[in-house]
């Protein structure tokens, strides 16, 4: 059973819809700027990727929403980037009824948790308590879409929105789904950006992915989601690529860091390439996961160079634009890189001068008119669970170019 894209919705720092993502990406404009946003001492000080709309102006971006109902700012993301990707796929009502979600995210509405836990028995202890999962996210989009399908919410830290992707396709290729909204969100918090900062991982500069600078990674927030569809329910509708491979591999290394030889990375894409039946050199682009962290890009640059050998395709990481987006980041990942495929681009990665490896040199600048016939999208989550599809360009017929 074939399974396609056939819609996708995002809304980040460089932009509220897929088409704003594209011309950022297209113009090299990174999202990342000093805190204005988030109430925080980090303020004015630190960079990060904020989405510069407060929640009453999320809000309006969403149509038909139950004036009566209170929202996370995760919630949010997550409905605005579900609408553009369901309006993408041309899917009617009736169609969103049988539509499975799987949604991913790390913090849940942890946002909710840090404004009212001093005043927690004068709130509402009923919302505080149940906004606060993950799975209430989902949940709010289920009921939202009016969707009383299977409904899932994955959190595997960084790597979640990408497992969401995997779930919805073998949900398709199993028959327990002719289509499903997958991906993810999360919001900019006080929670993940001091969490990370105690890691010592947070780069108080804007991030250097695979630089032999860098110092670590900075926060951003977004949502990120794609329509699944079987090919026994396309019709004639257009379709953005194909998902041709896909794996999930474990490092067990260590309770935060990947291995440092890349060995789960590279079992990873080894694997992703090997279900997409396609050799190393027929990938045209990888979207890193590139953290800017030295563990992450090391470990992910190690295991490029064990995939791939001295013919390391062109690769950059979308972090120097919307920084690390945590459980939107898979789904981001994914849709930049169908978005470089399917308009014959390459986006430079930000803020690179000196090279960790001579062998890592990522795309440093704007490259068009660029044939993009297979692509290798990773997203590598704490203790190295690690996550990389495979997706291919397909034409009107439905045929792989």
């Amino acid at each position: 059973m074939r399974v396609f894209v056939t819609g996708m919705g995002v809304i980040s720092s460089i932009g509220v819809n897929v088409n704003e993502n594209l011309k950022a990406l297209q113009q090299g404009r990174t999202g990342i700027k000093p805190i204005s946003g988030l109430s925080t001492i980090h303020r004015g000080k630190w960079p990060a990727a904020e989405i510069d709309l407060t929640n009453t102006q999320l809000l309006n971006l969403i149509p038909n929403f139950n004036q009566g109902t209170r929202y996370t700012r995760g919630q949010l993301l997550t409905i605005i980037a579900a609408n553009e990707a369901i309006a993408e796929a041309k899917l009617s009502i009736e169609d969103q009824k049988d539509m499975a979600i799987v949604g991913g995210n790390t913090v849940g509405g942890i946002d909710i948790t840090e404004a009212n836990y001093r005043d927690y028995q004068t709130t509402d202890p009923y919302y505080f308590n149940q906004a606060h999962p993950g799975g209430e996210t989902t949940r709010q989009l289920a009921d939202y879409l009016h969707t009383s399908a299977y409904t899932s919410t994955i959190n595997t830290a960084c790597s979640s929105s990408a497992n969401a992707i995997i779930l919805g396709t073998r949900l398709i290729k199993n028959g327990r789904a002719k289509r499903v909204l997958v991906g993810g969100s999360d919001p900019l918090t006080k929670f993940s950006l001091n969490g990370f900062a105690s890691l010592m991982i947070y780069d108080e500069e804007n991030c250097k992915p695979f630089d032999a600078r860098h110092q670590g990674l900075n926060l951003g927030e977004g949502g990120a989601f794609l329509v699944l569809e079987s090919e026994d329910v396309l019709g004639k509708k257009d379709i953005y690529a194909e998902v041709l491979g896909y794996a999930n591999r474990n490092d067990a290394f260590h309770s935060s860091a990947s291995s440092p030889d890349g060995e789960g990375a590279y079992a990873t894409i080894k694997q992703a390439l090997k279900e997409a039946a396609l050799m190393p050199e027929q990938i045209s682009f990888v979207h890193a996961h590139g953290t800017a962290t030295p563990n992450n890009d090391t470990s992910e640059g190690e295991a490029l160079k064990r995939i791939f050998k001295t013919n390391i395709p062109p690769f950059a990481s979308s972090k120097s634009y919307v920084g690390h987006t945590l459980g939107a980041a898979g789904a981001l990942n994914a849709i930049y890189a169908i978005l470089a495929m399917k308009y014959s681009f390459l986006f430079p990665n930000l803020n690179f001068k000196e090279a960790m490896d001579e062998q890592l040199i990522p795309i440093l600048k704007v490259k068009r008119n660029i044939n993009l016939s297979y692509v290798l999208s990773n997203a590598f989550g704490f203790g190295g669970n690690n996550t990389s599809i495979v997706f291919g360009k397909v034409n009107k017929g439905g045929d792989n170019e």
